[in-house]
């Protein structure tokens, strides 16, 4: 996962944090400024990286069943379920 912090103006930083690809395969970042000394910036991008992993962080919209269901199949299901189990749960 891809992470920057820009300088902005005088303490004032950007955080940026990519997480990955939509269904269009266009990747996705999510970006927060932040008010603060760089070393707080550090910690912070940390915490917002950690945050973004989680999904914590909004898009600003709702996410659609298809998408939910994308997200599922490549980031739970054929990580976390036997391939026998996630063939069934997706009936391939």
């Amino acid at each position: 996962m891809a992470r920057n912090i820009e300088k902005r103006d005088e303490n004032t930083y950007g955080l940026i944090v990519s997480t990955g690809k939509n269904l269009d395969r266009s990747r996705t970042r999510r970006t927060k400024t932040i008010h603060e000394t760089r070393k707080d910036a550090e910690i912070s991008l940390a915490e917002f990286v950690t945050e973004a992993n989680h999904g914590l962080v909004p898009e600003g919209r709702p996410v659609t069943f298809e998408e939910f269901y994308h997200i599922w199949q490549v980031n739970y299901g054929q990580k976390d379920l036997a391939p026998s189990t996630y063939s069934r749960y997706v009936r391939k």
